[in-house]
């Protein structure tokens, strides 16, 4: 049996994520407060895996924060969450099978964002 790409759910194609930058797919979550920044590896469920660095973030130029990045060009991605108060998965824009129907914006992202139908975002302010 010969299946076409078109017949497979766009999360089960491969690569999960691609960046549209230089193409790589390999996504970073970072998370970055008065204290340190701390890294981990996104993985193909849309979690966090394994924890890649955390350091002390005395001279980091991000606010703090939740980011998306390119692991190989370091370019923010925008996101969601798969549950309101930055709740459960994240969603890259970037990713083979995002819907932003199926996502809460990272609270920076809500301008612009897609609207789910029936809810309505706040315009200001953190979750």
């Amino acid at each position: 049996m010969i299946v076409d790409d078109a017949d497979l759910d766009p999360c089960d194609r491969e690569p999960h994520y691609k960046c549209s930058e230089c193409g790589s797919d390999e996504f970073i979550v970072v998370y970055t407060d008065a204290e340190r920044t701390t890294t981990w590896q996104l993985g193909e469920d849309h979690r966090m895996t394994e924890k890649i660095d955390s350091q002390e973030t005395i001279g980091f130029s991000h606010e703090r924060g939740w980011y998306v990045r390119c692991a190989h060009c370091d370019r923010e991605i925008k996101f969601g969450w798969s549950h309101p108060e930055r709740g459960g998965r994240i969603w890259p824009v970037e990713a083979a099978c995002y819907n932003p129907w199926k996502s809460w914006p990272e609270a920076r992202y809500r301008k612009g964002w897609p609207p789910r139908p029936g809810v309505k975002l706040a315009s200001s302010g953190g979750p």
